[in-house]
């Protein structure tokens, strides 16, 4: 079976404050399955948000594709222009949601013109009054109420229903991946929603980056840990939360996401070395490599 999305050895550039170069993902690879829901989780600054625009191929600067590869339904993203990747895959093949998604809709614009804006981008064709109708059956399809929430303005909309809005009109188009970055207003009620397209195969499968636990050990199959732009465990649910091997993860998981852990970015040692309880002489110096640890892929020489 060909997975939805194979993410491969990927490698995103960005620049720091001070205009430096670095590596805000650094070789991160995983599949995603039709009817999974992939958690990714770290502490802010841990390259999340950055491999969730590496994944859709559309990268805003300063980030940058570095090398490796994204296929999605097998075919790579970065094989094709701009204009190719706008039509073909952002919003029909996968869609992100952003953080603080309700800037993502044009302020002094209504919510109608801009879907429709959305629709007709990708069919052309379509007349207003077609596009129009394909916009309010969705909303009613989700169980959201069309005529009074298309006329008004994103600035209009309640905490409970602007995020709500967004998913609806990421989700015009029926991709087949949805990424959703940092739901931090309303989780519940956007769970829920989501969870009911999803059910309905308006998308196919779902991406989480969230530093809420509570949300990934409810909703996600599977949860991918992300430390200084890298992959440092991978498993089923239950192993991470239950049961977590890499030192990073018992921390942010046991102690919070808000701990401040210093971190390194260099590519010569482990990462986490200095803030780790268990390091040894040899973490300072050696690259760490994925290997299997209890069914799950670990990032840690040490890890038992």
């Amino acid at each position: 079976m060909i997975p939805l999305l194979k993410v491969e050895n990927l490698k995103l550039h960005s620049r720091d404050s001070d205009g430096l170069s670095f590596l805000a993902v650094d070789g991160v690879s995983f599949e995603l399955n039709p009817g999974e829901i992939l958690g990714i989780t770290g502490q802010i600054g841990s390259g999340k948000s950055s491999l969730a625009q590496g994944v859709t191929g559309f990268l805003r600067a300063p980030l940058s594709h570095t090398s490796g590869e994204v296929r999605i339904e097998g075919k790579s993203i970065f094989d094709l222009d701009a204009s190719s990747l706008r039509c073909s895959v952002l919003g029909k093949k996968i869609a992100l949601i952003p953080q603080n998604a309700i800037l993502s809709l044009p302020r002094f614009r209504k919510i109608k013109d801009f879907a429709l804006d959305v629709v007709r981008s990708h069919y052309p064709n379509m007349t207003a009054r077609e596009a129009g109708e394909r916009i309010q059956e969705r909303f009613r399809q989700i169980g959201l109420e069309p005529n009074s929430l298309l006329d008004g303005y994103p600035s209009e909309l309640t905490p409970l229903l602007a995020p709500q809005v967004v998913i609806a009109v990421a989700t015009l188009m029926n991709p087949a991946i949805l990424i959703v970055d940092e739901l931090t207003s309303q989780p519940g009620p956007c769970m829920d929603l989501l969870l009911r397209i999803k059910s309905q195969e308006i998308v196919r499968s779902l991406i989480l980056c969230s530093k809420n636990s509570e949300v990934l050990k409810k909703f996600c199959t599977r949860i991918a840990v992300m430390c200084a732009g890298e992959f440092v465990e991978q498993g089923a649910t239950e192993q991470i939360i239950e049961d977590p091997k890499h030192p990073y993860t018992q921390i942010i998981l046991h102690q919070g996401m808000d701990k401040i852990l210093p971190l390194t970015r260099t590519t010569q040692s482990c990462r986490f070395a200095s803030s780790c309880p268990h390091a040894q002489p040899d973490c300072y110096l050696v690259r760490q490599l994925m290997r299997t640890v209890a069914d799950r892929d670990v990032k840690c020489m040490y890890a038992q």
